[in-house]
This record gives C-alpha cells, sequence and structure tokens, in this order.
C-alpha cells in the first residue's frame, strides 16, 4: 500500500501531475473495480481521456478521482 501513500503526499503538494503519477492512481483504480487484461487498458484510456473523472461503466466516484485540483491536470483547459 506504499504507492497509496506516496499519492496521497504528492496530491498535497502544488504541482501539475504527471503522466507517472496518474498512471500509478489510474492502474490502482482500475485494479480496484476488477478491470484486467484487454479491460484494464480500456479502463486506463477512459481515466486518462477523463482526468480520472470516467471508468468504462460509469463515472468515477469521489474518493477514486486523482488526487490534484483540476488546475494540476495535464489535460486541463
Amino acid at each position: 500500500m506504499g504507492l497509496i501513500a506516496v499519492m496521497a503526499v504528492s496530491g498535497c503538494q502544488n504541482k501539475v501531475a504527471t503522466p507517472q503519477d496518474l498512471q500509478g492512481w489510474y492502474s490502482m483504480i482500475c485494479f480496484k473495480h476488477g478491470y484486467t487484461g484487454g479491460a484494464r487498458d480500456n479502463c486506463m484510456n477512459s481515466l486518462t481521456n477523463s482526468n480520472g473523472r470516467q471508468l468504462p461503466d460509469g463515472p468515477t466516484e469521489f474518493a477514486d478521482r486523482p488526487p490534484y485540483t483540476d488546475s494540476q491536470m495535464p489535460n486541463s483547459g
């Protein structure tokens, strides 16, 4: 569970999330929701394209969203 601790700490800093930060988070969320194999790839793409807001089968719960503000996300408009 070290990944969760690292993600929580990095989320408290005022920096833009890197793709590497987000890949670790998204991977954990996909695993949590049971996405494996090709479904995991689909889950990762869905989360990446939506800034962590959308799983393949519906919106993410607030607790599953990355620990960054919208302005810290690389895809922020």
